[in-house]
């Protein structure tokens, strides 16, 4: 945060976003870590098109309508594929994704819904934007 911080200082008409890399991973450590989700349940959420999805949505549909599509989906994957669903550890997630990437960062520094795809570098590292 102090980073950021000190970026919008030096320049501030600039828009900061964050790495869409190191946002997965810190969610996914949260996930692993924290909140001991089986690995398998960890993958399908971690798959393309599941809990990124948030990053390019509308922002007000993350709230309400975005994570309960996540949450869903992540459900149906696990009953789909035969893993079972830790109902449990994926609530207190839940808590932790709202409290964290939903209130105490701000979701536009995450978040690249309406921004020109060009404008935006979702890694902080240049041999990926190629």
């Amino acid at each position: 945060m102090p980073m950021i911080q000190a970026i919008e200082k030096q320049f501030p008409n600039a828009e900061v976003i964050g790495c869409l890399f190191h946002f997965k991973q810190a969610v996914r450590r949260q996930m692993k870590t924290t909140y001991s989700i089986p690995d398998a349940e960890v993958r399908i959420a971690m798959e393309k098109g599941v809990l990124d999805v948030l990053t390019v949505i509308d922002p007000n549909l993350v709230p309400r309508h975005g994570i309960r599509w996540v949450k869903r989906t992540i459900r149906a994957k696990c009953a789909a594929t035969g893993i079972g669903y830790t109902r449990i550890k994926w609530k207190q997630f839940w808590g932790y994704f709202r409290a964290t990437w939903l209130e105490r960062y701000n979701i536009e520094s995450w978040n690249v819904h309406g921004l020109d795809n060009g404008l935006v570098a979702r890694t902080n590292n240049p041999l990926r934007t190629i």
